[in-house]
């Protein structure tokens, strides 16, 4: 039976970056000898930050891991590792189990998870009520959140320059109607202090949302510092440069942690077709009421989603919005199931030539 030292592990100092019990007893069950737990603060390519019971150390991935281990699989900010401490370098050796995370479809053609964080309570889905406003886009977010299993909040900022509040909440309640939301503004301060109730000892709570929607900003005046520099957004046009080019971790007074990410020009979703059903949650409803359980809502009668449309209570473009990421959410699952029939397929054995033998006459 191995030791582990518990007590270097239950330091406030590690608590206050979301080590807990429940962690302390999967890692008592692993049965490791001088393994140090670290939470990931910042990732650059293979080059990590990580905090540990010792204070801040540069992490470094294992060759083993990274022999054993596609991209995909790589730490990201937010997760528990154990390194082996050498001086002021972690080798990370070991991924802790996830309580959830944040995912995205890779850029490009590959179907490819992307995680951009993980082990979060709250995610902010942080829009702007300027120009950036867009319902099918925080119904993207929110889908992928859920399917993360992450908590969504939906943070409208700059109410300082929208003149007509009150039509927008009511038409994110039309389709969303029971998160969170909160109006806010970094310029004048108002309904930040709403936000802070989240942001509680040991639970993590991360930004997410498209560039120039001012999370930087957010997360400026929610640590009370200026952590990194923001750029001002164009009046006319709604657009900005995100200033944060990677996730990065903060830890607050309140002893609350919070994640911010860059700006994410498209969300391309990674989740299952259930995750899409639960972030509908208003057509999911009025398909329940359709005549027939395998109704496809399209020819059949009694269809309680072509009424709803028909009368203009569920709007065509919400419809379309559910239907594309259905297919996406398929599309993933198919490649998915490809790609593990691929590598399940056992190898052929190299069996050696049977050699030809010409009879020949004596």
């Amino acid at each position: 039976m191995t030791t582990f030292n518990t007590e270097m592990n239950t330091t406030n100092f590690l608590k206050t970056y979301g080590w807990d019990e429940a962690r302390e007893a999967s890692l008592k069950s692993l049965n490791l000898v001088n393994a140090t737990p670290a939470r990931i603060l910042y990732r650059n390519r293979n080059v990590y930050q990580l905090m540990t019971a010792y204070g801040l150390l540069q992490g470094a991935l294992s060759g083993k891991y990274q022999h054993e281990h596609e991209l995909s699989e790589y730490p990201v900010v937010g997760d528990w590792v154990l390194i082996d401490h050498k001086g002021d370098l972690g080798v990370i050796h070991t991924l802790l189990p996830r309580k959830g995370k944040f995912s995205r479809k890779e850029a490009g053609t590959l179907t490819n998870e992307q995680v951009l964080a993980a082990n979060v309570d709250y995610i902010f889905i942080v829009t702007g009520l300027d120009s950036n406003f867009n319902l099918s886009r925080i119904q993207r977010y929110r889908t992928v959140v859920i399917e993360g299993g992450a908590q969504p909040i939906i943070v409208l900022n700059k109410v300082d320059l929208c003149d007509h509040l009150d039509e927008k909440i009511a038409a994110l309640r039309n389709i969303i109607p029971e998160d969170p939301i909160h109006a806010v503004s970094t310029f004048t301060g108002e309904g930040l202090e709403s936000l802070e109730g989240y942001l509680k000892p040991g639970i993590t709570v991360a930004f997410f949302g498209s560039s120039g929607v001012g999370k930087s900003s957010l997360t400026n005046a929610l640590t009370k510092e200026s952590h990194m520099t923001t750029s001002a957004v164009g009046a006319t046009h709604g657009k900005g440069r995100h200033t944060t080019s990677t996730a990065e971790m903060f830890a607050l007074a309140s002893g609350g942690i919070l994640i911010d990410t860059p700006g994410i020009r498209e969300i391309q979703i990674w989740c299952h077709e259930d995750a899409v059903e639960i972030g509908f949650e208003d057509i999911a409803q009025l398909g329940a009421q359709c005549r027939f359980e395998n109704c496809s809502h399209k020819a059949e009668p009694g269809c309680a989603i072509k009424l709803a449309l028909k009368t203009g209570a569920l709007s065509e473009r919400h419809f379309d919005n559910y239907n594309n990421m259905k297919r996406e959410a398929k599309h993933i699952e198919f490649k998915q199931r490809q790609k593990e029939r691929i590598s399940n397929k056992p190898e052929r054995k190299n069996r050696p030539r049977q050699k030809s033998f010409e009879s020949t006459a004596d």
